[in-house]
């Protein structure tokens, strides 16, 4: 298992505070803050995708397939560690190419909407620092390029608001975007 008192050992990525399903394009990944409803997308795609994580994820760039989400569970703390056993479908040790990154709202009827590229890179910069510990590492090694990270993959793939309920019809507006 990962956590973040190792993560000076990633010299070629970074922890995300996300959580993300598997399809056949790659990985959605699904941004917002704690108690936005990262861990009940993942439940409730977890029946059509294969979910990766419900807390943090580690972004890599590899030369073959580009932005990816790295191998193995990385968790925040005690509590993501309980929800992730909760997950159904989950392989581990797995990479998949980042296909898209949402934003997430609770709303009362589902949509999809694209984030600019200000709007993600901004979103993502505030996903690395919400990893408990790396905010702190991130004061002390100014060198590390966590920000550049940011702003490449921002450049790269595209972002979307994804408005949620927690009902079908959010699996099958994800769905229908996959198409």
């Amino acid at each position: 298992m990962t956590t973040t008192k190792n993560i000076a050992t990633f010299k070629k990525g970074v922890l995300l505070h996300a959580s993300g399903v598997r399809t056949s394009q790659g990985a959605l990944l699904f941004m917002g803050p704690s108690g936005a409803g990262k861990s009940t997308i993942c439940t409730l795609l977890s029946d059509t995708f294969e979910p990766i994580t419900d807390d943090v994820v580690h972004i890599a760039w590899r030369e073959e397939i580009g932005w990816c989400v790295d191998e193995g569970r990385f968790y925040a703390n005690e509590e993501s560690i309980q929800a992730n056993r909760k997950l159904k479908n989950y392989r581990k040790e797995k990479i998949a190419p980042i296909h898209a990154i949402f934003r997430i709202h609770q709303n009362k009827t589902p949509y999809i909407s694209r984030l600019s590229q200000r709007e993600l890179c901004s979103q993502i910069a505030t996903g690395i620092l919400e990893v408990a510990g790396q905010n702190m590492i991130y004061t002390c090694f100014k060198g590390l390029p966590w920000f550049r990270i940011a702003s490449e993959l921002a450049r790269q793939k595209q972002g979307y608001n994804l408005h949620f309920t927690q009902e079908i019809d959010t699996v099958e507006a994800v769905s229908s975007f996959m198409v």
